[in-house]
């Protein structure tokens, strides 16, 4: 499969159903889920029981989180990263003839 053909969408539409696969297919194979959580700690450095109680969470090996860089005017719950797709409320704000910028979040000065 020549994932390059594909369109944004088309690609962020094969990962989510891929995912959806991956979910079944764990919960039908427990094995193949243990086996998966053995080689996601083996990656992580950390222990299988680690990954399970949450202890591993104070681990320099997570990576980071998205923290938003963008926030809308009005909804302050909406906010974007800037990495991935643009939300569609964020390209209703562009269409309209405004600016990203304008919903960056401004961290405060110290």
């Amino acid at each position: 499969m020549d994932l390059s053909k594909l369109s944004l969408a088309e690609l962020v539409d094969l990962r989510r159903k891929i995912e959806q696969e991956l979910r079944q297919r764990h919960a039908r194979d427990p094995k193949g889920t243990e086996y998966g959580l053995r080689n996601l700690a083996d990656d992580w450095g950390a222990a299988i029981a680690d990954l399970l109680s949450g202890s591993v969470a104070e681990s320099k090996y997570l990576p980071p989180e998205d923290v938003p860089r963008y926030r809308h005017p009005i909804d302050p719950r909406l906010t974007w990263s800037g990495t991935g797709a643009k939300p569609e409320w964020v390209r209703q704000w562009e269409r309209s003839g405004r600016s990203l910028e304008e919903l960056e979040i401004k961290q405060p000065q110290q």
